[in-house]
């Protein structure tokens, strides 16, 4: 199979350096351990150079200070050789991340930088409802980049609200990884018959709001011909454990331990559904990555979840204000049940993942930005 998109090369680059600064990549797990790696591969083919620079790093707080320090020291410094040739992004969290990355970008743009904030936060909605004066220092944080930008229109506005100027879009690219292992494998089931259950893959952390913790009570809705298999560790990884031996109705739950890579996509591309109601990721991960994998995804209306599902054609988005929200999600992994169902719904995933998450089509957005602020 052959890409629909034009390779770039590289008299397609504009004449600047990148610095990407971010969270120490050592310290990185999940989909966000891919999304920079990804991101900056974007970053190489649009500009002449790039260079990461690590602004935290897990240990003492002297190390954590040295960190920052060291990222203050050489931004001020590519700043000060390249001025007006160099650009800044930072990609930033929740409030801890998001000060460190608005003092760099401060600091850059005093010293004749360009900058680029790029923010990947999931709970934007919270920071409307802060007390005035906190709104206005985040205000004024933002406004210390040239360019802001989200991973979904949802988010964008959400930003837009507290910035008050226009939020540019730029979702997480697929890796060139993944593309390349959904080429050579069979990313489409046969047909299933009656002695064949349906597989359901879960992938995340194991933590609250990222929506492992629907698993036990779904199964319970969609009976023994469907198998769960919930891929990740962290601090719900006993308690749901301790669920399943206690009841024997939920035998049909399997766990598979942290899942990266290409056991990750193996496991991906041997399932059927993706299940991942999460009310904790901006731009999940999982999601595109199963949808590349030509698999279906259920899930639910929180923050932009949406705008990577489409309900009934990619799918199912339930309400996730429902009073029955276990027995909604498990008649939507029911009715995918129908292997032609999810089939169609699996080529309509594929289409729209590589449509909206390929890695040139992330590149023609920051090839945009970086023109708009070379000129």
């Amino acid at each position: 199979m052959t890409s629909i998109f034009k390779d770039q090369s590289a008299e397609s680059r504009v004449g600047t350096r990148a610095l990407l600064i971010g969270t120490d990549l050592r310290l990185l797990s999940g989909g966000i351990a891919a999304v920079l790696p990804a991101y900056q591969s974007c970053l190489q083919s649009v500009h002449s150079s790039v260079r990461f620079v690590a602004t935290h790093r897990a240990g003492s707080l002297y190390g954590k200070l040295s960190t920052f320090l060291f990222a203050v020291l050489t931004v001020l410094y590519e700043a000060c050789v390249h001025r007006k040739r160099l650009v800044v992004y930072a990609h930033a969290g929740e409030w801890p991340s998001l000060v460190r990355k608005c003092v760099l970008l401060l600091v850059a743009g005093l010293a004749g930088a360009k900058t680029i904030l790029h923010c990947h936060a999931p709970q934007w909605e919270v920071y409307r409802e802060v007390s005035a004066w906190k709104r206005a220092c985040l205000r004024w944080g933002l406004r210390r980049a040239d360019v802001v930008t989200a991973l979904t229109n949802y988010h964008a506005r959400q930003i837009a609200a507290v910035y008050g100027e226009k939020v540019v879009v730029v979702p997480n690219p697929l890796t060139e990884e993944l593309l390349e292992f959904a080429l050579v494998s069979r990313v489409q089931h046969e047909c299933s018959t009656t002695d064949v259950k349906m597989k359901v893959i879960t992938l995340c952390r194991l933590a609250e709001g990222k929506g492992a913790e629907y698993v036990p009570s779904v199964a319970r809705h969609v009976g023994g011909n469907v198998e769960f298999v919930i891929g990740g560790t962290g601090p719900l990884g006993e308690v749901l454990a301790a669920q399943v031996q206690n009841d024997s109705s939920l035998r049909n739950i399997q766990f598979a331990g942290w899942l990266t890579g290409p056991e990750k996509w193996r496991r991906l591309a041997t399932s059927d559904v993706f299940f991942l109601p999460t009310r904790a990721d901006a731009l999940c991960t999982g999601f595109v990555e199963a949808m590349c994998l030509g698999l279906p995804v259920v899930t639910i209306d929180h923050g932009g979840n949406a705008e990577v599902v489409e309900d009934g054609v990619t799918g199912y988005v339930v309400r996730a204000d429902s009073s029955d929200l276990s027995q909604r999600l498990g008649a939507a992994v029911t009715s995918l049940a129908c292997s032609s169902k999810r089939q169609r719904f699996g080529v309509a995933a594929r289409e729209y993942a590589l449509r909206r998450y390929h890695p040139d089509v992330v590149k023609g957005t920051l090839r945009s930005i970086a023109k708009r602020l070379e000129s």
